[in-house]
């Protein structure tokens, strides 16, 4: 039988012990049925794993003693951000916690010139906070110790490149584009990280087009294939890492 794995803020362990979240409490008391003297796997989401003997597990929390702790070795040498417009809130859901899996390293939730939802309206939910807490279960039964920053506020294309990240590869994946698929670019040396774009079941405009290509983004084709909007990101995410990471 594996030993059970669970997500833990980093602030709740120290070198000899480890707090479990409140949300954790009820499946290690009575799903698993666990107690005190069971070990389990803490990580705490900055890379970081720890073997624990649980000695508390009551009402009042659930707590161990660290037996010992690594770093994690499951991450990609190749970091991906993926820039994502925004997509019905099923979809995103399952793209989010496919794309942990497959190991990307950020994710920005954009909001496009064709997106059926408003900015406002996004910025005023609390979607991102769902997405985090997938981001976490997805972290976990991956086996990664890191869990990708997803980040909080929906981002408009221009604020997303003025945050002026530098990346060895970026790409916009674009339904018109014709003359170039990631074959094309496979021979790039020395690529550690990357930048993906993404547009909405509408796609992008002309303007968003040529704002992306004035910021050295190449746009790419994923073949003659009309992919729905929640699977091309983790087709191109597969295949980059194939090229370039752990795959």
């Amino acid at each position: 039988m594996s030993i059970p794995r669970f997500y833990i803020p980093p602030e709740n362990a120290t070198e000899d012990r480890v707090l479990f979240r409140k949300e954790d409490e009820n499946h290690i008391r009575n799903s698993l049925r666990l107690g005190p003297g069971d070990q389990v796997y803490a990580f705490d989401g900055k890379g970081v794993q720890y073997l624990v003997q649980l000695d508390q597990v009551d009402k009042q929390g659930v707590e161990g003693k660290v037996l010992q702790h690594e770093q994690s070795i499951n991450e990609s040498p190749l970091a991906i951000t993926l820039g994502q417009a925004w997509i019905k809130e099923s979809k995103m859901s399952t793209l989010v916690r496919q794309a942990v899996e497959l190991g990307i390293v950020a994710l920005y939730p954009l909001v496009t010139e064709r997106c059926q939802t408003k900015k406002k309206a996004l910025q005023e939910s609390s979607k991102t906070s769902r997405w985090e807490e997938i981001a976490r279960q997805a972290a976990r039964q991956s086996g990664r110790a890191v869990v990708p920053e997803i980040k909080k506020q929906f981002y408009s294309p221009d604020e997303f490149f003025t945050e002026g990240q530098s990346f060895d590869l970026k790409l916009l994946f674009w339904e018109d584009e014709k003359g170039t698929r990631l074959q094309d670019i496979s021979a790039k040396k020395g690529v550690k990280t990357a930048s993906l774009l993404f547009g909405p079941e509408g796609g992008w405009s002309s303007e968003e087009i040529e704002t992306a290509r004035s910021q050295g983004y190449q746009t790419v084709s994923l073949g003659p294939r009309i992919l729905r909007a929640e699977t091309a990101p983790l087709a191109a995410i597969s295949v980059l890492q194939y090229m370039w990471g752990d795959i």
